[in-house]
């Protein structure tokens, strides 16, 4: 688990060749494995790694778990940056870049896991649209939408974080794919004084 802590991602893969070698019915081994290929960014091979666990272990939640959860990031980003609508308002202007923007956001990783919401703070968020510390997915996303709308923004992980890893209460591990709910309350074209 150490070397996927630290990224060392083809260390991984290598231990765990070793260690499926030793125990080929060690669920572990093939999960570490098939996590330690995603953040390589080889999911087909990662999937490859998961199919070949679930015939000798098919009874291992974790093991399908992370099969579907890999087979969905692979269609992702085959599919690219999406936004999709969930609440729709016909009516008003798109905000432009620098219009400062009121939010509220869920942030998740494609299993679910939730890694940040102002909706549990229950504050909105304010910030300039474009600029250069948000997310792809941001600057893209919120020009589509008007005032009042509701969305999903899908970012395959060059339209959220790329290969950074983000730290907090959930990691955002390098890599990601990652999907915003997202609510554009308000925008105005400057910071209220």
């Amino acid at each position: 688990m150490v070397y996927l802590d630290m990224c060392r991602f083809e260390e991984c893969v290598t231990d765990c060749n070793e260690a499926i070698k030793i125990d080929p019915l060690f669920p572990k081994s093939y999960y570490r494995k098939a996590k330690a290929l995603i953040g390589l960014q080889k999911l087909s091979d990662a999937v490859e790694t998961l199919k070949e666990s679930l015939e000798m272990i098919p009874e291992n939640e974790d093991l399908k778990t992370l099969m579907t959860t890999t087979v969905k990031d692979i269609k992702i980003r085959k599919e690219g940056f999406k936004v999709e609508k969930t609440f729709e308002n016909n009516d008003g202007p798109n905000p432009e870049t620098g219009n400062i923007l009121k939010i509220h956001y869920k942030g998740m990783l494609v299993d679910g896991t939730v890694f940040d919401s102002t909706y549990e703070r229950g504050t909105p968020m304010r910030f300039p649209l474009g600029h250069p510390t948000l997310v792809k997915g941001w600057n893209e996303g919120f020009k589509q939408l008007r005032k009042g709308e509701k969305a999903i923004f899908t970012c395959p992980p060059e339209y959220a974080y790329g290969a950074q890893e983000i730290k907090g209460m959930v990691k955002v591990p390098a890599n990601s794919t990652v999907i915003y709910e997202v609510d554009l309350l308000d925008f105005v074209k400057e910071m209220p004084k």
